[in-house]
């Protein structure tokens, strides 16, 4: 397995399993061992998800919210018979003429690195999970879940190893999209955890009820509907400016938060409803423009009929900026760290082979911020005019590709050349 490992990250081109064994110089000896090692469930994919999940945590402030976001991403697949595959919306195609392509569709937890003074972070891939339909191949027992159910699980997976790290005093803050807004995303929250998430410009809230029926009956769980998120846009008064910084470059947003309101069918689940004003100035070039942001957050009781925001609304809305690291995790993991790309030739494998790349490059992320933080590393840079300000996974791989060069060769022998 550490062999193995090693070639993930040596290994140029195509990250197959017969490119690794060629990187690690052994083209010529028999590959099947090494693909029993994937397809025979040789590798405790659990323990390995557990123990960075615990090594990561370790990185974390001692107070304050552990931050992760879930989101759910694609594996293009060339085989209608491949296992857990089926037929899925394509995202490189317009959105004016949707097309469709063979792919699986997986839905992912990531933990953020703490936010530096300058506005970075980095995001960590814990644990993927499978999205199956009815339509989709048969991938051994995993079960048919939509992407709401999928990261509800992983959301209960991800409090449930934080309690065992010693982190059960610390609430977990969950980031997503307007696919996470949901009744049922609220009502499948474990224990003290927080949902910061997107929601729809005209989405319908509801007041919390103000009067209770006389008599026997049912009372009233939903007040009267209130304002769309768009109609907060026109309102006059509750703004405020908001400063911070997102990767070395400051950003300030006008903010509004209004509530507690209620989703249906989630009478039990008050949240406030956090919007920020768009930005559209100047002309030509120069023009800067972005579209209005609607969230949905838990709230915290703190008295009878008063709410606040878990977290305060600076913090709030900086961990919103910084869900887009995961975003890039995911262009990094296919395109330049391979994911996907290895064989597989059983149910067992298609699986193993998609968790143990995960696995590889968030080690790498766990090692590159422990070594050198956010910042680039030490040394010359291949540019003479210009110096990145963060390292990239890039970077990380020639660097662990240098040390693993210097440990085969061993030191420089007087008068030997290079």
């Amino acid at each position: 397995f550490v062999v193995v490992s090693v070639g993930g990250l040596v290994v140029l081109g195509r990250h197959t399993l017969s490119q690794v064994l060629v990187a690690l110089g052994l083209g010529a000896a028999d590959w099947t061992a090494w693909y029993r090692l994937f397809n025979q469930g040789r590798l405790d994919v659990e323990t390995l998800q557990a123990t960075l999940l615990a090594q990561a945590a370790a990185d974390l402030p001692a107070t304050g919210p552990i931050v992760v976001g879930v989101d759910a991403t694609q594996l293009p697949r060339s085989s209608r018979r491949f296992p857990g595959c089926g037929y899925t919306v394509q995202g490189r195609t317009p959105k004016w003429r949707r097309g469709i392509h063979l792919a699986q569709r997986f839905v992912g937890v990531s933990l953020l690195l703490p936010r530096s003074a300058a506005g970075d972070s980095r995001a960590v891939p814990l644990r993927w999970a499978l999205l199956r339909t009815a339509k989709t191949t048969t991938m051994g027992d995993e079960p048919e879940r939509t992407e709401v159910q999928g990261a509800q699980a992983l959301v209960r997976w991800t409090r449930r190893h934080l309690d065992v790290a010693g982190r059960a005093a610390q609430p977990l803050l969950v980031l997503g999209d307007g696919a996470y807004s949901t009744a049922g995303m609220l009502r499948g929250m474990p224990e003290r955890t927080l949902l910061f998430a997107r929601c729809a410009k005209n989405r319908a809230l509801f007041a919390l009820p103000s009067y209770r029926v006389a008599g026997r009956g049912r009372q009233p769980r939903y007040g009267e509907r209130g304002p769309t998120p768009t109609d907060t846009l026109h309102t006059a008064t509750g703004w405020r400016r908001v400063a911070f910084l997102v990767r070395g470059r400051p950003v300030t947003v006008t903010v509004a938060v209004t509530g507690p309101w209620l989703v249906k069918p989630a009478p039990f689940h008050p949240l406030l409803l956090v919007v920020v004003k768009g930005v559209d100035r100047g002309r030509g070039p120069t023009r800067r423009q972005r579209d209005p942001q609607f969230f949905l957050t838990s709230v915290v009781m703190t008295s009878e009929d008063e709410w606040t925001l878990p977290v305060p609304l600076p913090d709030l809305v900086a961990w919103a900026w910084q869900r887009w690291e995961v975003e890039v995790m995911h262009r990094e993991l296919k395109s330049s760290f391979g994911v996907g790309e290895l064989q597989a030739f059983s149910v067992r494998g298609a699986a193993t082979t998609v968790a143990w790349a995960v696995w590889l490059y968030a080690l790498l992320v766990v090692t590159g911020y422990r070594t050198w933080g956010y910042a680039p590393p030490p040394g010359p840079d291949r540019g003479a005019w210009w110096r990145p300000r963060r390292w990239s996974v890039g970077r990380v791989l020639h660097a662990v590709r240098a040390e693993l060069e210097r440990l085969v060769a061993g030191p420089p022998r007087a008068g030997a050349s290079r």
